[in-house]
């Protein structure tokens, strides 16, 4: 079942605090940004000159991780240029929220700015199209980020014109409000987790965040190929490969992209996994 990495059981609080400070904690940003949202009035940054596709968290070409590893990673935001003007920085403002792999959920603000934002005629297929780096953070693996409230803002063509956008007026007309959150797709990985069915049989779920799917599943022992098990062996390490279908290097095939997952299924009678005790 795909969904966010939030049920688990209570862990001790060193785990909270270490994620209150590692999870995508700016490292090497491009740009440090003011916040110029508190500078904008209602309707007045309407522009769609720029639009936000979508974001990621990259570490190259293919990459996963293990919920709970803290690793550094390029985030790479999609945007959609409408002009034909060479755009020397682009800023992004918003309310990040963040859940963590236990359910906590913390919220900060985000303001960085980097660039150019090339001409739409310039993009490889001349739609505008393009994606734009800003900078290295620090990730920790299981957690779920979400941006809302956005401001966008650029820059006309021209030195001096480069990042940050400084306050302290209004970037109107050259910015953009956005409607809805915007889901940062982080690294491929999933994590398996047991439990007793209706019928006192064992079941296994799923659970995968990150990378492109559809994904394809191979389980070991069995050799199923479903998403989740139904019925499993007591007693029994499973362990799982996903691989996605994205096509990084754009050659027109997936890069069969992997990541696995292990799960160790509780005796027949009773069992305690992860401090939640099953009794099948």
């Amino acid at each position: 079942m795909r969904k966010s990495l939030h049920t688990l059981p209570f862990q001790k609080f060193l785990s909270c605090l270490l994620f209150l400070i590692l999870t995508l904690a700016p490292l090497s940003a491009t740009s440090q940004q003011t916040d110029l949202r508190p500078l904008v009035t209602a309707g007045q940054c309407v522009s769609q000159d720029v639009q936000l596709i979508s974001a990621e968290l990259s570490g190259g070409a293919c990459t996963t991780c293990t919920p709970g590893d803290v690793l550094m990673v390029d985030l790479l935001i999609t945007v959609l240029h409408n002009t034909n003007s060479l755009r020397p920085a682009l800023a992004v403002m918003g309310d990040l929220t963040t859940t963590d792999m236990y359910g906590n959920v913390t919220m900060s603000t985000f303001a960085e700015c980097s660039g150019p934002i090339i001409k739409k005629g310039d993009t490889p297929n001349g739609d505008g199209v393009q994606t734009v780096n800003f900078g290295q953070f620090q990730y920790t693996c299981g957690s779920s980020l979400e941006l809302g409230n956005i401001l966008l803002a650029w820059t006309s063509a021209g030195a001096g014109n480069e990042c940050p956008i400084p306050g302290p007026s209004s970037p109107h007309p050259k910015c953009g409000q956005p409607a809805g959150t915007l889901i940062i797709n982080p690294p491929l990985q999933a994590m398996a987790t047991a439990a007793c069915n209706t019928g006192n049989q064992i079941d296994v779920d799923l659970t995968v965040m990150g990378g492109t799917g559809p994904f394809t599943y191979m389980w070991s022992p069995g050799g199923a190929t479903t998403e989740d098990l139904t019925n499993a062996l007591p007693n029994t390490m499973y362990t799982v490969t996903v691989t996605d279908t994205a096509d990084r290097d754009g050659d027109g095939f997936p890069d069969n992209c992997m990541t696995t997952a292990n799960i160790t299924t509780p005796p027949a009678l009773s069992a305690s996994l992860a401090g939640d005790n099953l009794s099948c």
